[in-house]
């Protein structure tokens, strides 16, 4: 991946045109989480498991993992280092420090072994995947026999959504359908789905490995 190509995928978090101000605002916008909490509870999580967050932000699907799902251990991979140091403060404010961990990565080249995620989520961040096929393969490598992978990402296109002037509202469209069959051909079972989380409206994807 070249130099340009990277940091488009960090978001402009930390480069380019939104800048730490803009990932601020990131911050604050997820900090009501209900796109999150729903694609944690799409995910079974039970008491035993590891959860992994692709794109993970602020953190809120990280440490609501841990703190109102039950994981014993979650991560969050995440390029942009704002939001990483913001996400481990948040994390010890909830008392979820010892049990979460932020680390630097991308969806295509996850810094995680083989089969160490019982759950793998993403959450308004597969439109930023800038290899869809690469990132599908290492969601596949990371997950455990019977690991469960969900995305959901907001629907800007839905007339319903109450932030149409969103400065995310110009996301990359992502073509779910192809998602559903690039699991497939990796021997997993993908469906795709559409629901609302409060007024969100969200796309989701479903995932499970055999």
């Amino acid at each position: 991946m070249s130099d340009t190509a990277h940091d488009h995928h960090r978001h402009g978090h930390d480069h380019g045109r939104f800048g730490p101000a803009k990932a601020l605002f990131y911050f604050f916008r997820h900090l009501r989480g209900a796109g999150n909490r729903h694609v944690l509870s799409l995910a079974e999580i039970t008491p035993t498991d590891t959860v992994l967050d692709i794109g993970s932000g602020p953190g809120m699907a990280v440490i609501d993992a841990v703190k109102r799902f039950g994981a014993e251990h979650a991560i969050g991979v995440e390029p942009a280092g704002v939001l990483r140091a913001a996400s481990v403060v948040r994390a010890a404010v909830r008392g979820a420090g010892a049990s979460t961990k932020f680390i630097d990565g991308t969806a295509e080249a996850l810094p995680m072994p083989d089969a160490c995620a019982d759950v793998v989520v993403a959450v308004n961040s597969l439109h930023h995947w800038e290899d869809v096929d690469r990132g599908l393969a290492e969601v596949a490598r990371v997950l455990r026999p019977g690991g469960r992978f969900v995305a959901g990402d907001e629907d800007f296109s839905n007339g319903d959504h109450p932030r149409g002037g969103d400065p995310h509202a110009d996301w990359p469209a992502v073509d779910y359908d192809r998602v559903v069959a690039g699991f497939e051909q990796l021997g997993l079972t993908a469906s795709t789905s559409r629901a609302t989380a409060d007024d969100l409206p969200l796309n989701i994807v479903v995932a499970t490995k055999p």
